[in-house]
């Protein structure tokens, strides 16, 4: 098993991908956060009750949630750098209703979480292994360091 791509490495490659791969790392990492959250919550009376292994499972499942967490602060902060809102409940919407131009990569982006485009439920977001993979392609495998 390879060891999850670094916070830095992970914010370099944020400008890269367009705002629909951004709200779908938004959704997955949520996604991700609520499932941990559960197991603990399933752990903590083996836990409680001495069990080792769920005592190590919990903390390892919070350190984990923790860079989830750093990780959703970076998509937020790449989001309003674009100049758009973050919205808590939805992830993000635009900040402001100004074209951008016809036919603007920007201004299909923008569509995309406001109306024609809505985030489809079920859509698969990039796992770590892809992002790391994108920006590799992108900015050069030796220009690099994970």
């Amino acid at each position: 098993m390879s060891a999850p791509i670094t916070a830095s490495a992970f914010a370099q490659a944020l400008p890269l991908l367009p705002l629909s791969a951004l709200h779908s790392k938004v959704a997955e990492l949520r996604n991700s956060i609520s499932h941990l959250i559960s197991s603990n919550n399933e752990l903590k009376p083996f836990a409680e009750a001495g069990d080792q292994e769920c005592i190590d499972a919990i903390e390892e499942n919070r350190e984990v949630i923790g860079r989830m967490e750093e990780r959703l602060e970076l998509v937020k902060a790449e989001v309003e750098r674009r100049g758009l809102r973050w919205e808590e409940e939805w992830g993000v919407e635009e900040a402001n209703t100004q074209e951008v131009g016809e036919g603007s990569g920007e201004e299909a982006e923008r569509a995309q979480l406001n109306g024609e485009g809505q985030q489809q439920q079920g859509r698969r977001g990039l796992s770590d292994e892809e992002l790391e993979l994108a920006l590799r392609q992108r900015l050069g495998e030796e220009s690099m360091e994970l």
